[in-house]
This record gives structure tokens, C-alpha cells and sequence, in this order.
């Protein structure tokens, strides 16, 4: 950290440095968990993907083809996974993940 910083963080309101602080703490614990879970997915998100793709295959809310299925809970999250696995094929995981992440950010 630059003698800068740490000037502009000794003049700030005692209140404002505790803010600061725990915007750090939680950033640096995105990151970590970013890194941690980064290679695993699995559960819902397989779910999703295999939706997505019985849709581009012409087999809409089917999870088994040609069974009708009420088990796709969020139809437009589907639609744009089926998106990202058109423009992304075997990587729409990756998509997946990046959606989450700037979710996270757009909220914060």
C-alpha cells in the first residue's frame, strides 16, 4: 500500500474506516472464494444447462426428451443459458459463473 493510502485512510472519520475495512475484509473474500470454487459446478446449474439444451435441441421445459417435465423453475434463466451454451458451447459453465460474479457485483 502507498504512503498516499495510507494518509487518505488515517484522515478519514473513524466510522469511514471501519466501512472501509470491512469492504476489503468481504472483497478479499469473493476473491478467495472465487479461486476456491472456480473448477467445481455442479447440482442446479447442471440442472439448468441440460434444459437449456433440450431447448436448442427443439425439446422446450423437458429435461428427458419427449418426457414433459415441471422440474425447469426459472424458465428465463433457461432461455439464457441456452444463449450462452449457443454462443459458448462446452464453456457455457464458465458463462454461468461469470453471470453469477457480475450478479455480485451489480449488488454491491
Amino acid at each position: 500500500m502507498s504512503i498516499r493510502a495510507l494518509e487518505f485512510a488515517q484522515r478519514l472519520p473513524r466510522a469511514e474506516q471501519i466501512a472501509l475495512g470491512l469492504c476489503a475484509f468481504i472483497g478479499l473474500g469473493l476473491c478467495y472464494s472465487l479461486i476456491v470454487y472456480m473448477p467445481i459446478f455442479g447440482g442446479d446449474p447442471e440442472i439448468h444447462i441440460i434444459f437449456a439444451r433440450n431447448l436448442l435441441a427443439g425439446y422446450p421445459l423437458q429435461f428427458n426428451p419427449g418426457d414433459a417435465s415441471s422440474g425447469e423453475t426459472s424458465p428465463l434463466y433457461m432461455v439464457i443459458v441456452a444463449l450462452f451454451y449457443e454462443l459458448m458451447g462446452r464453456f457455457v459453465p464458465i458463462a454461468m459463473k461469470a453471470m453469477g460474479v457480475a450478479g455480485i457485483f451489480g449488488i454491491a
